[in-house]
């Protein structure tokens, strides 16, 4: 079998880089735009699951465009935060929320650590078919497009050596130096940020979006919170709270039994339900 020759990183790395912008960046500012037009027709389902997937696909551009592989990634957005910092510069730590100036917003405590969970949690692919469940505040827009925007400003290549007269840039020193800045040639969000105020794209992109658009008055209108319990853990309550040998414990019973042998489920949801099933079984006397 033959052998395609090895070419010098540096050689392919216009070639490459484009490869990454079309097929990561490009498709994540639509996802992105997507996760902002589901909080406000209150498609909350959609609303995690895009702003997972953007956020992820722009935390592997980052490696990506600063040599290192997407393979073997997870989808985990806490890990693919860990995995920027310790894989391609110590520096790339998320910065800490921050309120943002949005009259008539219900602000919640910028609670970095608890979103995060909530963003991994709601946006899997395990909560695709409502297994968990959701819920959502105001806030969690406003922590989306904070995220969105760290991760996004740093998905370039982050050392641009000198040439030709032109000294070495830090881009990770410029942009924390810089923290406006957030604008890459020819993107899809550079494209929509152009269009006229009256573009409906555009206004789905600046709509309460203080992290982009610092310098817009926000105005924050409509409910602030929803929430959605899932089908899965409410059976589950029935079982662990029915009595003994009960009608709703036997109903309970089969019913997650059934959802083991008849729906998909992660792994860790898997050992969870058979779990429960052991500890509070449908007759005799449950165990402690």
């Amino acid at each position: 079998m033959s052998t395609l020759p090895t070419a010098p990183p540096h050689a392919i790395a216009p070639y490459t880089n484009d490869i990454v912008n079309r097929m990561f960046i490009d498709t994540a500012d639509l996802n992105y735009l997507g996760a902002r037009n589901a909080y406000f027709e209150h498609r909350y389902w959609d609303f995690w699951w895009l702003t997972l997937h953007a956020t992820e696909k722009y935390l592997k551009a980052v490696a990506l465009l600063n040599g290192e592989t997407a393979n073997g990634t997870t989808h985990n957005i806490t890990a693919l935060l860990k995995r920027v910092e310790t894989k391609v510069d110590s520096r790339l730590v998320l910065p800490p929320f921050t309120k943002p100036k949005i009259s008539g917003l219900d602000y919640w405590p910028p609670d970095q650590t608890s979103f995060l969970r909530r963003l991994d949690d709601f946006g899997s692919a395990a909560n695709r078919y409502a297994t968990y469940g959701y819920n959502v505040h105001a806030t969690d827009l406003m922590h989306a497009d904070q995220l969105i925007y760290w991760a996004r400003r740093h998905a370039r290549p982050l050392q641009s050596p000198a040439r030709q007269g032109i000294p070495a840039i830090d881009w990770v020193s410029m942009l924390m130096a810089n923290p406006s800045e957030w604008h890459r040639m020819g993107r899809s969000l550079e494209k929509i940020a152009a269009h006229s105020p009256q573009s409906r794209q555009r206004q789905s992109f600046t709509r309460l979006n203080a992290a982009f658009f610092p310098k817009m008055r926000h105005q924050m209108r409509g409910p602030h919170m929803a929430a959605v319990n899932a089908p899965i853990p409410t059976w589950y309550q029935r079982l662990a709270q029915s009595q003994d040998d009960s009608p709703t414990r036997a109903t309970a019973h089969a019913v997650l039994t059934w959802v083991l042998n008849s729906v998909y489920l992660t792994k860790e949801d898997k050992a969870e339900v058979i779990k429960a099933l052991a500890d509070y079984p449908a007759t005799g006397t449950n165990s402690p």
